[in-house]
Formats: structure tokens, sequence, C-alpha cells
């Protein structure tokens, strides 16, 4: 296989990957409010569900009624990247799951960068389930970060196992410097999201 870090993506490919990333964003934040609810208001049903088998609007309608605070924070942002973010770079890419996930190539690499952050393995024990939470959002925002550098420089190097993300304010600030594209753009008001429900997670008390 060709080098993956010095490999030039294709526009078209890039759009793609951004939009299948932005779709497993949603889905983790899903996942991981449907496990905090499993040991709280679901608990009679933790034997019963298993939090990884998704159904994106019966699951989003469940989070919905419920009244824990961190799974009404991953409820709204759920919806948030629904409407306000996946929507909004469908249209602007004429995208849509099928058009995307067609592409088998662009979508196994959306699958491998997503790997490295999304896809976090964590036990489902009642004391983790708000660290992991808080983590998915923290990872989550390490994912988008490495597709915004995709999007600018047309390369990544997430690839690389000895690779280390180096997400942080200024850097997210200095990539963005003279940047008026609307798909990073989508991205970054993203992120913003993302750590603004990071930090309401951490702010919120619970019981362990």
């Amino acid at each position: 296989m060709k080098n993956l870090d010095n490999m030039e993506y294709t526009d078209a490919q890039t759009k793609k990957m951004g939009y299948i990333t932005i779709c497993l964003v949603m889905k983790q934040v899903i996942v991981y409010g449907k496990k905090i609810a499993l040991y709280g208001e679901l608990k009679d049903m933790r034997k019963l569900v298993n939090p990884f088998n998704f159904e994106l609007d019966e699951d989003m309608d469940l989070l919905q009624i419920l009244d824990e605070p961190h799974v009404k924070l991953a409820s709204r942002l759920a919806a948030y990247i629904r409407c306000e973010v996946l929507d909004r770079y469908a249209l602007l890419n004429a995208l849509n799951d099928e058009i995307a996930m067609e592409d088998e190539w662009a979508t196994k690499m959306a699958w491998k960068m997503a790997r490295r952050y999304l896809l976090y393995s964590s036990s489902q024990r009642r004391r983790d389930r708000y660290f992991n939470f808080g983590k998915i959002l923290l990872n989550a925002q390490r994912a988008i970060y490495e597709m915004m550098k995709l999007m600018v420089t047309g390369k990544t190097r997430v690839f690389n196992s000895s690779y280390r993300c180096n997400y942080s304010p200024g850097r997210l600030k200095a990539l963005m410097i003279g940047i008026e594209d609307q798909n990073v753009l989508v991205m970054l008001d993203l992120i913003e999201k993302l750590k603004d429900c990071e930090a309401q997670s951490c702010a919120i008390r619970v019981k362990i």
C-alpha cells in the first residue's frame, strides 16, 4: 500500500471522509449517552440493551425523553450535530449517507482515522460512565481537528502509528488563519460545540 502519510487526497474523497467523521461523532455521543442512561433511568434494561446497537431516530427519541443531566446533554448535542452540522455539511457538498458510503475507499479511510480517537474502548462499569463521556467529547475534538487539517493541507499523518495528535487551542487558531472554506468552518463550529459540552459535562454534579 502507498505510504498514507504522503498521499494526496482528492477534494471529493476528503469531503466524504468529513461527512462520515461527523456521523461517527454523532453516533458516539448517542452511544455514550445511552451507556449513562443504562446505569440510571434505564437500569432495569441494562441486561437487555446493548448501547452499541445503533438506530439513529429511535435512539435520539429515547434520549430526548430522559431526565439525567448528562443524558440530556448528549441528547442536545446529538440533535445539534444532526441538524446544525451534518445537514449543513451535506447541503454544502450534495452528500447523504448513500453517496458518502458508496465510496468504499473514503469510508475505509474515515473509519481508520476515527479508530485513533472515536472508537475509545471502555468498560461499562458504573463509576466510569461520566469519565468515558467526557473522554469521548475530547477525543471527538481531536478527530475533527485532524479532519480539518486534512481539509486544509490535503494530507494527514493520522495513519502513522507513531503520530500523536497535537490538538490545542493555539494550534487550532493557527490552522484557521485565513481560512474561508465553509467545510472547515462547519468543522470549527462542531469543535467549539464539543468543547462547550465537555465543559458542561465537567460542571454537572454526579452521584457515583
